[in-house]
């Protein structure tokens, strides 16, 4: 965990103006992140993460439950097939910042099922490997 507190503080300590400022690269990774996900196109939604990511949730009360990349797409494949009504997850908000070759991103998200609807955040990092943007930690709080 201490690395990855590293990498967000090197993140947001970089000075705006050495930031990159071409943000659609990284647009549509976060944007295929959602429609992926909101498809149930589960092969692709886990060709956006590095293979060694690391998924957080934390929960209301401030517990944090970690997963491997491998957890967390069964789980949200599951989370598909068990529900009664398709999903439907979109980004309402997004906060870029781009380094280098590293970023970080935050989502304010809408998640609605039926008519159950969920709001909440996740926080991406993410390492250009190859020259593609992946997904190397993710945590994300639902705020109901």
């Amino acid at each position: 965990m201490k690395p990855l507190l590293l990498i967000l503080f090197v993140t947001l300590s970089i000075p705006s103006s050495i930031l990159a400022t071409d943000h659609s690269d990284l647009e549509t990774v976060i944007n295929s992140y959602f429609e992926f996900w909101s498809d149930q196109n589960m092969k692709d939604y886990r060709s956006l993460f590095s293979k060694s990511a690391r998924i957080d949730f934390r929960s209301k009360s401030g517990m944090i439950q970690s997963e491997n990349l491998e957890d967390f797409i069964d789980s949200q494949t599951q989370s598909h097939i068990f529900s009664p009504v398709p999903m439907k997850e979109i980004p309402l908000e997004k906060k870029i910042t781009i380094g280098k070759d590293i970023a970080q991103v935050m989502v304010y998200w809408k998640l609605t099922a039926g008519k159950r609807v969920v709001k909440g955040w996740d926080f991406f990092v993410l390492n250009k490997e190859g020259g593609t943007w992946k997904i190397i930690y993710l945590i994300f709080q639902n705020e109901n």
